[in-house]
């Protein structure tokens, strides 16, 4: 049997309202044009879709293309709070909204420090990791993490807490090189944010390839890298392949 908490169910209710301000920031921000799940238009087809239109704008262009899925490791249960209050912060400073609601820094201060998570029985304050279930936690963790390849040769869609890189290069070497450069920025991105890529989680896959010596050329990169390299791979539930 499980307490009954008015205060977590008032809180809850304040937190969905609060979702509704918070919105048409995140919506408004180019920061998070790639941030699917959680928002209203932003579904899984629509990652698809978008995704695949850049994929195929690639590949008919003329480029080598691939795709690095990036498995979060423990990545809700994470965050450390203090860090999810100063992204807020970052994101309000972004905001092209007339009027700065820095409110809101107040009261992710508030819903972060008086965090108290009830399960069966027992209750504990939450030190880390925005609580599942919550209605502010999806759009939090969003908002949170705020990476985006800084090459026009790699992009990166989130859905959730799962991310692919898509990356191009004309000829073998140049996209080899690409996929190095933006796998270990982000890698080291998520070092800042107290996140972890899962390595044994997270795969490689060369696109449409022609070539044998291809497989070789990027086997030793992803040995390098400590990632997996496969002809085919499930994102989202969908599974794709090098085709």
């Amino acid at each position: 049997m499980r307490p009954l908490c008015l205060g977590q169910k008032l809180l809850t209710l304040i937190s969905r309202m609060f979702v509704g301000r918070i919105e048409p920031i995140v919506d408004a921000d180019p920061v998070f044009w790639n941030r699917f799940g959680f928002r209203s238009d932003m579904s899984v087809e629509e990652f698809y879709g978008v995704m695949l239109d850049r994929i195929n704008e690639w590949l008919n262009e003329g480029y080598d293309v691939s795709m690095t899925a990036c498995d979060i490791q423990g990545a809700f249960t994470s965050v450390p709070l203090k860090k999810l209050i100063l992204a807020y912060y970052e994101m309000i400073k972004r905001s092209k909204f007339t009027e700065k609601p820095f409110y809101i820094v107040a009261f992710v201060h508030m819903w972060t420090k008086n965090r108290v998570v009830y399960f069966e029985k027992t209750c504990f304050q939450l030190k880390s990791g925005v609580p599942m279930g919550d209605p502010l936690s999806p759009i939090s963790f969003l908002i949170y993490l705020d990476w985006n390849s800084d090459s026009a040769d790699s992009m990166m869609f989130y859905f959730a807490d799962d991310g692919t890189i898509v990356s191009r290069g004309r000829g073998m070497e140049k996209l080899g090189e690409e996929v190095k450069k933006s796998f270990k920025s982000f890698v080291g991105y998520l070092g800042t944010r107290d996140l972890k890529c899962e390595d044994s989680k997270s795969k490689f896959m060369l696109l449409n390839r022609t070539k044998a010596t291809a497989v070789k050329h990027f086997k030793s990169i992803m040995d390098e890298l400590k990632i997996k390299m496969v002809n085919e791979m499930k994102i989202l539930g969908v599974m794709c392949d090098w085709q």
